[in-house]
């Protein structure tokens, strides 16, 4: 893995221009199949009221697919690349001095700071991978298998949607379970239907496909999306050992008497901090994207591994926790440099990031249960407010 990676860190432009030639590719491919782009009505009952539902499903109009490829998941992987590179100049600081200070820092910096490549060096490290590859690629089957019977509003659907849209104006009543989100209302978080009815359905073309050759793209499309989560979860488990090395090093408290490390460890903290802040980004968009079509499931124990949309969050959990927990300790610990002052590069780099997290962290928390919503009344109000407004 580690020849790959710094194979890939060090012609990034050559690495972008194939990423975008395949996301580009699939975005062609979906137009071709026909669900670029899918919208319509849901007329959900509530009460005695029928509520005109509108929403958009297609490959490039879904939030959490077409445009976060193409705007927000190459940050991302900037961030990535960029955590890695500044973890290998961490690893390799000069050694400034002979006396026992200055050789203690050094050996703390070999010991902990060269975790995160070292890492990447173990033949662990690529079975890890091509595990956790294989593991979502059959998790995006399962998943897809179940919803493409059960005919779910998506762009995964879109030739069953096909068969029974021939036209705009007809309207068609799907019986499956939808969920849908009450603004996160506290006394009742799901609007949870047996069937719905749905009209107004357009798609980008009218072509109808044959079923084979639709199957190999959602295949092909579902493999990009499996390799993301991968790398995701690869990140994470990355930073995570790291962190156990960082806790496990008796002299890191002398690191941060190296000024080289200090600055260094900050320019860390912020890739970390940043390529989390893009992947909630995507949490977010995955919410938007689930709930405006009903498939934004209830949290179940019992279907952990296969609800995608709650694994993923598991999976980049300790992201954001590494940047914090290295930021409060670079915080506290450091004596020398003047690292603490309320910053413009540090607002966008740690405090944003990281706010933004907690955000959506308690967006999830709050759909767990109605339960817990009622140990959550101080924020509750506020998400309410903060959730209504983005999502509209």
């Amino acid at each position: 893995m580690y020849k790959l990676i710094t194979r890939i860190k060090n012609n990034q432009v050559k690495f972008f221009i194939w990423y975008f030639v395949i996301v580009f590719t699939l975005q062609a491919w979906s137009y071709f199949e026909g669900v670029l782009n899918i919208q319509g009505t849901i007329f959900l009952p509530v009460g005695k009221e029928i509520i005109r539902h509108t929403f958009m499903a297609g490959y490039l109009t879904s939030f959490n697919y077409g445009l976060y490829y193409i705007i927000v998941l190459p940050f991302f992987l900037r961030s990535l690349f960029t955590t890695y590179f500044r973890a290998e100049t961490l690893s390799n600081l000069q050694d400034e001095g002979q006396d026992e200070e200055d050789l203690l820092v050094k050996k703390a910096v070999e010991n902990y700071s060269s975790k995160i490549i070292d890492f990447l060096k173990m033949k662990r490290a690529t079975y890890l991978f091509f595990g956790l590859l294989l593991f979502f690629i059959y998790q995006n089957i399962i998943v897809e298998k179940s919803d493409f019977t059960k005919l779910s509003l998506g762009w995964a659907q879109g030739i069953e949607l096909k068969k029974n849209f021939h036209t705009v104006k007809d309207t068609v009543v799907l019986h499956k379970k939808f969920y849908f989100r009450d603004n996160l209302d506290i006394n009742n978080s799901f609007i949870v239907q047996d069937s719905v009815k749905v009209g107004g359905v357009s798609f980008s073309s009218e072509r109808t496909p044959n079923t084979i050759e639709f199957i190999c793209f959602v295949v092909a499309a579902k493999l990009f999306f499996a390799l993301f989560t991968t790398i995701v979860f690869f990140f994470n488990f990355n930073l995570l050992f790291g962190l156990f090395a960082f806790f496990k090093e008796n002299n890191k408290g002398l690191l941060f008497k190296s000024e080289k490390f200090v600055n260094t460890t900050e320019k860390l903290i912020s890739s970390v901090s940043l390529s989390g802040f893009f992947l909630t980004i995507f949490l977010y968009c995955r919410y938007i994207a689930n709930s405006q079509k009903g498939s934004f499931k209830s949290f179940d124990w019992d279907h952990f591994f296969s609800n995608d949309q709650y694994l993923f969050i598991f999976g980049m959990l300790f992201i954001p926790i590494s940047s914090a927990v290295l930021f409060t300790y670079v915080y506290i610990s450091n004596k020398t440099i003047d690292i603490k002052g309320f910053t413009l590069k540090k607002l966008v780099d740690f405090y944003l990031p990281n706010i933004a997290f907690i955000f959506i962290f308690m967006i999830y928390i709050l759909t767990f249960s109605p339960h817990l919503s009622s140990q959550f009344k101080f924020v509750a109000n506020f998400l309410l407010a903060a959730n209504k407004f983005l999502v509209g």
